[in-house]
């Protein structure tokens, strides 16, 4: 699909500069919460991703065990909102 293309040439720049990336995809529930969003009109169907990540110079095996959650998306119909973004983690400011 066109937005999966579009999401990894958008990061994998970012993702190669790292020996390793930790990469984590925020929960659609917990991710609603945080970042509401409003169309209108209402699509018929919202598929909203979002991955954080953080590089690191060694490989730690158990970071590489963490479960994965089933990300497959709903079906398409209609009209359909498409929602990807993502942190680098390194990259966030503690000030």
């Amino acid at each position: 699909m066109r937005e999966r293309c579009d999401m990894v040439t958008y990061w994998l720049p970012q993702l190669e500069s790292s020996a390793f990336n930790v990469i984590y995809f925020v929960n659609v529930e917990r991710y609603e919460k945080a970042a509401r969003l409003t169309i209108e009109p209402a699509p018929d169907v919202t598929i909203r991703i979002f991955m954080a990540f953080r590089g690191i110079d060694a490989y730690d095996k158990e970071l590489d065990t963490a479960k994965m959650e089933d990300l497959r998306a709903p079906g398409r119909k209609g009209f359909v909102a498409v929602e990807w973004g993502g942190m680098n983690l390194n990259r966030v400011s503690h000030d």
